[in-house]
């Protein structure tokens, strides 16, 4: 059974002509399917990713905090 017929959403990327020939010549080398490392690739970086938003976050509220309501007035 497919992840497609488990009821699983899709979700398409689109690729620079390199970065999907690396990624086919991958799956044709190991027989594992390109949405196999696109989805390893995902688990491995979206808590980088994610912490690394929330810190920018954090940092532009604080920054809103402190930034005076009269200073542009």
């Amino acid at each position: 059974m497919t992840q497609q017929q488990k009821g699983l959403p899709t979700v398409s990327v689109r690729l620079p002509d390199d970065l999907r020939e690396r990624l086919d010549a991958l799956s044709i080398s190991t027989g594992r399917p390109r949405t196999w490392y696109v989805k390893e690739a995902i688990l491995k970086h979206l808590g980088e990713i994610e912490a690394k938003y929330k810190i920018e976050q954090a940092r532009l509220e604080q920054y809103e905090k402190t930034r005076s309501p009269h200073q542009w007035g």
